[in-house]
């Protein structure tokens, strides 16, 4: 043999090193590919959820401002049957004073008159 052969035992020593090499190698990409795998699975798991939870709050929001809503028109609702403007509610007075001016007149000369019925009498 010579200096520049080496023996077979090194050669199959170098051989079982770049076999292991390859197969570490080839196990680390193999593990990236799972760890990739199970990472787009956890970011799928959370973007669902968080669409969830998005879509719960808005329509949430959603019913708060139809509740809002609902009640203005309530408040509209009752303002309108229970009470009236000025202008209104200075005619109704008014007419009530009015009325009362009338009705006052009216006793007092049916007042009159039985007085002048018992005067006659007497």
């Amino acid at each position: 043999m010579s200096d520049a052969t080496l023996p077979l035992s090194t050669w199959i020593e170098f051989g079982a090193l770049i076999l292991q090499t390859g197969v570490l190698i080839g196990a680390g990409i193999w593990q990236l590919g799972r760890m990739e795998i199970a990472i787009r699975e956890e970011i799928a798991t959370h973007k669902l959820e968080n669409e969830e939870k998005i879509n719960l709050a808005i329509r949430n929001v959603g019913e708060t401002y139809s509740a809002v809503r609902e009640k203005i028109r309530e408040v509209e609702l009752y303002m309108r049957d229970n009470y009236m403007r000025r202008d209104s509610f200075q005619m109704v007075v008014n007419d009530i004073t009015q009325t009362q001016r009338q009705l006052t007149e009216s006793i007092n000369t049916q007042f009159r008159r039985l007085e002048n019925k018992i005067e006659k009498a007497n």
